[in-house]
Formats: C-alpha cells, sequence, structure tokens
C-alpha cells in the first residue's frame, strides 16, 4: 500500500476515534448529570445505561468522584489521541513534550482554581464551574486543532 494512503488511512481513523469518544464521553456525563439531578431534586432518576448501573445506588458525592475519575480517564484517551495524531503528521520527539505538557498545564491549572474552591467557600461553585470548564478543553479535540497548525506554522518559521 502507498505510504501516503496509509497515512491518510490513519488520520482517518484518528478522526473517527476522536468523533466516537466525543458522542461517547458526552452520552456517558449526560447520563450521570441527568442522574445527579434527580438525586438533587429527590426524583425519579432516568434510567443509567447498562456501563453506568452501578452508579443507581451511589451516594451523591461518590459519583463527583467517579465523574472526576472519568474527567481523567477521557483526558488520558484525548492525550493518546493526540499524540497518535502528532506522530503521524509530524514524527518529532519535542510535539510530544510539548503536547504532554500542555495537558499537564491544564490539569494543574484546574487543579489550583479547585483547592482555591475548596480554601475560600465562598468561591467554591465558581471555582468548580471553571475547573470543569478547564477539563472540558482537555478531554476534547480542541488542544489537537491548536497544536496541529502551531506546529506547522513553526516548522515552516524554521525553514
Amino acid at each position: 500500500m502507498n505510504r501516503s494512503i496509509k497515512k491518510y488511512s490513519y488520520i482517518v481513523l484518528l478522526i473517527l476515534l476522536i468523533t466516537f469518544f466525543g458522542y461517547y464521553r458526552d452520552y456517558i456525563f449526560v447520563s450521570i448529570n441527568a442522574h445527579l439531578k434527580a438525586l438533587t431534586y429527590d426524583v425519579d432518576s432516568p434510567p443509567l445505561p447498562a456501563i453506568l448501573s452501578f452508579m443507581k445506588d451511589c451516594e451523591y458525592n461518590t459519583i463527583i468522584k467517579i465523574k472526576w475519575v472519568l474527567t481523567f480517564l477521557f483526558m488520558l484517551i484525548y492525550l493518546g489521541i493526540s499524540l497518535l495524531a502528532l506522530k503521524l503528521i509530524f514524527n518529532n520527539r519535542n510535539y510530544y513534550y510539548i503536547a504532554i505538557g500542555l495537558y499537564m498545564s491544564i490539569t494543574l491549572v484546574a487543579g489550583v482554581f479547585m483547592v482555591m474552591g475548596f480554601l475560600i467557600k465562598s468561591t467554591a461553585p465558581t471555582m468548580y464551574e471553571f475547573s470543569r470548564y478547564i477539563m472540558g478543553l482537555a478531554q476534547s479535540p480542541l488542544i489537537l486543532m491548536i497544536l496541529i497548525p502551531a506546529f506547522k506554522l513553526s516548522k515552516q518559521e524554521t525553514k
């Protein structure tokens, strides 16, 4: 098989993976949020998907912790997809380190805002929302969509 055809086939596969995990993540988190809302207002929860059925009898705080674990899991999935895409497109080890550093930085910033919310109770809801927003960036293809053009420009500038 021609090398460029193989490369483009892998790119299409990565796009399909990004799409699949995007929809799957959304499905999981929408289901969890609906269940949390039902717990908050003490109403019947909509049926949970089979994969989340274990949460049916969990307490609210336990579900929040599970949600954070899933947040990190999906972030790692998107980091892995980003690294695969960067290897496929650029095959430059320095770009991998930049991507990993960016994901770690995003996680650190989100963590700092969470800690600030714990320390300054009056800011807790705002800090939580901001942390969720930041971590949402790490669970999407947005970082990759920024890195690819940035690295392409960088590559052209060094020529």
